[in-house]
């Protein structure tokens, strides 16, 4: 959310405030990291030669192998998440009393089980019946079952908002359920659902890291076999989490100058 969005309502002393209140913030949160720098820098843990692995282009090629095994993941349980979860709120926005029960359902059950669990599920338990999977896949389905609940869930939200005269006008020029929904429903509600739908990509994502548990060689999974082979965690994890932030920063403003440029053209 906007600061400004905030702050532009407030009064001048109330606006004072939040500022004497932000800067306080700021400010013990750089006596904190000044602190954790210090304590790293008097333990041995800032020395260069605990950082020299990183100096060498072997890391990071096999550093960008790990990235791309996320990506890879990630990018799969995505549109998994994203078609399951549209069928899902469809059901639950659906005239028949039996979809909506059982689209109801599925959301409460999944959003309710860890998405670890899940993933260790598909894992471990498919197999039994028959079924090999692989990390990647049960990486895709354990996380996708959670998060496709989820999604439903704010799909149905988005179609919620969109006025109802607006589908009730297409149903009296003769228009099936479907061209309504594809036509005049879902383009409003996927403008409005945008910032929660890039929330969620960003937990999506975190949550390949979750892989690590079951060997899939994702980024934290490179990142401690790093670790293993220079006896030093802390550096491979630290910039293993730099990787991180630095894609999250990219997801975010990609997604929000692209549905940005979505809303200009579509006005």
């Amino acid at each position: 959310m906007d600061y400004h969005l905030l702050s532009k309502d407030l009064s001048p002393r109330a606006q004072a405030r939040l500022n004497a209140v932000g800067v306080g913030v700021a400010v013990l949160c750089v006596l904190a990291l000044a602190g954790v720098a210090f304590g790293l820098y008097r333990t041995g843990e800032l020395d260069a030669a605990r950082w020299q692995i990183f100096a060498h282009l072997a890391t990071w090629k096999f550093l960008s192998i790990g990235l791309w095994n996320t990506v890879r993941v990630a990018f799969a349980d995505l549109v998994f998440s994203m078609v399951l979860g549209a069928v899902i709120a469809v059901a639950q926005t659906s005239r028949r009393g039996v979809f909506r029960l059982a689209g109801g359902a599925y959301a409460e059950l999944f959003r309710a089980v860890p998405t670890l669990l899940m993933i260790l599920f598909c894992f471990f338990g498919l197999p039994l019946l028959g079924l090999d999977v692989t990390p990647f896949w049960a990486i895709v389905f354990g996380s996708g079952l959670y998060n496709s609940a989820v999604l439903s869930n704010i799909f149905k939200s988005g179609i919620q908002t969109v006025d109802r005269g607006q589908s009730e006008a297409g149903y009296s020029l003769g228009l099936p359920r479907r061209d309504v929904m594809a036509g005049i429903v879902w383009p409003q509600a996927l403008r409005r659902m945008r910032p929660s739908i890039v929330a969620q990509c960003v937990v999506l994502f975190k949550d390949s890291s979750l892989g690590f548990i079951i060997g899939y060689e994702e980024v934290l999974r490179r990142s401690q076999e790093i670790g293993t082979f220079t006896s030093s965690s802390l550096q491979p994890y630290f910039v293993g989490g730099c990787i991180y932030i630095a894609v999250i920063y990219l997801l975010r403003r990609f997604t929000g100058q692209g549905g940005e440029r979505v809303d200009e053209l579509s006005a």
